[in-house]
């Protein structure tokens, strides 16, 4: 049998291309946790930034089973869900400054504090799920 790996639904380069955000829902200690994300998408996977000590950080390392909801502004009858597994990447300084400047503007991600570590969040999809009335 082979293993085929879920691809990135086109439909998520369509919002990212219209500069939409995803919320990231985790679950940490049976409470669920929701944060509207900018993200970055790959063919196999999202790509998101977090600040090393937020809730979404130590969610992910106590439960790394998330979900990603896509939705465009006033089309209240589609939507997207992906479902999928979290693990950490590698520093998430050049990704967050990478969103920044499609997100927004040029340049550097303005908003940390020189305290701040960042850190890649890399979504692995198990499945997908989507309505369109």
């Amino acid at each position: 049998m082979v293993d085929v790996k879920p691809i990135v639904p086109k439909f998520v380069y369509e919002l990212w291309e219209r500069q939409h955000c995803a919320v990231l829902t985790t679950v940490c200690h049976g409470r669920p946790h929701s944060s509207l994300m900018w993200y970055e998408p790959w063919p196999d996977h999202i790509l998101l930034s977090t600040v090393i000590g937020r809730q979404k950080y130590k969610d992910v390392l106590e439960n790394p089973n998330v979900s990603l909801l896509f939705h465009p502004d006033g089309e209240w009858d589609r939507y997207l869900e992906l479902r999928g597994t979290a693990h950490f990447g590698g520093d998430g300084r050049a990704a967050i400054d990478r969103m920044y400047t499609h997100y927004r503007s040029k340049g550097t991600y303005p908003w940390d504090s020189a305290e701040d570590r960042r850190i890649e969040i890399i979504v692995d999809i198990r499945k997908s799920l989507s309505f369109i009335g």
